[in-house]
């Protein structure tokens, strides 16, 4: 089994208790939020928990390469 990205791990519930708290924290005004953000959040939340994210550094490369593309 390969090992975790370290995003993965740094927001793993199982070695971070203020990320436990976070995951654990109400929303501050769910009645505002549409069925389908609601859906969105939930969707995100499952995404982050099984480790689909983005390397900090993958994001910094991708953003360097826009600028680039437009000319900065």
């Amino acid at each position: 089994m390969a090992p975790r990205p370290a995003a993965a791990l740094a927001l793993d519930s199982k070695h971070d208790p203020l990320w436990q708290a976070a995951l654990n924290a109400p929303l501050a005004d769910t009645d505002a939020l549409s069925p389908e953000e609601l859906a969105g959040l939930d969707e995100g939340m499952a995404d982050i928990l099984a480790g689909r994210t983005v390397s900090h550094d993958d994001i910094r490369a991708t953003i360097e390469q826009m600028r680039r593309d437009q000319g900065e």
